[in-house]
This record gives structure tokens, sequence and C-alpha cells, in this order.
């Protein structure tokens, strides 16, 4: 399990553990709404996997390390690194 998933599933059981004043929930149904958003949660983790892994061996049998695909909601771009330098000290004044 990925350490986001477990921050994830840490914050869940907080919420849904906590007892509140303003809205008191039974138990049962406190379980049933837990259960649900972490079957929500799962899904949503699958399914974008299931959505980048063609797009990640696309790349890897027809292009180098350096080339990347960039997906926003209604447009796909791929892009090739011709030459990169990374400046590890900080940009003095």
């Amino acid at each position: 399990m990925n350490k986001r998933k477990i921050i994830m599933k840490n914050l869940l059981h907080e919420f849904f553990n906590s007892k509140s004043d303003a809205c008191p929930l039974e138990c049962l149904a406190q379980e049933k709404m837990e259960k649900d958003f972490q079957e929500w949660f799962e899904t949503k983790h699958t399914t974008f996997q299931e959505a980048v892994e063609p797009a990640i061996r696309y790349l890897f049998k027809n292009h180098h390390p350096h080339t990347k695909i960039y997906i926003d909601y209604s447009n796909a771009e791929l892009l090739e690194g011709q030459r990169t330098h990374n400046l590890n000290e900080e940009v003095p004044d």
C-alpha cells in the first residue's frame, strides 16, 4: 500500500470515528458511509491507473525516456526534451 493511500485511510478513519455533537451518526450508518467512501476512492484510483497505463506503455515502446505526454480535459501533447539543465542552487538576486 503506498504512502498516500495509507495517509488517506488514516484520515478517513479519524474522520468517521470522531465524535461530533453537531451531527451524531449511528455506528452502523457511520461504518456504511466509511465503506462506501473507501470503495469510491479505490474505484477512482483504479480507474486512473487503468487510464494512464496505455499511454505509459506507448511511450516506453515508441519513444525515448525524455519524452512526455501532457493530458488535460480536451488536449494531449507529446513533448520531447532535447536539452535540459537543472540549477540545483539558489538563484541570486
